[in-house]
């Protein structure tokens, strides 16, 4: 009953982060994939360069997020991949800022997901 539920709960995640205008077939969703981690390599890469400035530290947090929330939810990937890759982009979004409530609701979320189904979590412990 548990990988039910754990399933459940993870179509539950995909459509409350849905938006409009998403992507409508895998091409553009794989695009539109592939733009967010453009965005999320060069706002890690101008972050690192510059860790002390607060703006470019705010445009790394938001576009590492806004890529973990489209892995997460998008069809191109499997499970096997997107829920590891999707924890690993929000715990490394609350490596820069601890206190962002939403990446700590869902690295937590994913991570009691696969505790609740018995399997071992991505990256380690919770």
């Amino acid at each position: 009953m548990k990988p039910f539920v754990a399933t459940l709960a993870l179509l539950m995640i995909g459509s409350a982060i849905a938006q409009k205008g998403a992507p409508t077939n895998d091409k553009e969703e794989a695009v539109m994939l592939k733009s967010l981690e453009s965005k999320c390599v060069a706002a890690r890469k101008a972050f690192f360069k510059n860790s002390k400035d607060t703006k470019l530290k705010k445009t790394y947090v938001s576009a590492t997020f806004n890529y973990a929330e489209a892995v997460l939810v998008t069809p191109a990937l499997g499970p096997k991949d997107k829920y590891p890759k999707a924890l690993s982009l929000y715990r490394e979004v609350l490596k820069t800022d601890p206190k962002h409530v939403k990446a700590k609701a869902q690295a937590n979320l994913i991570v009691k997901i696969y505790k609740d189904m018995g399997r071992p979590v991505p990256g380690g412990g919770g």
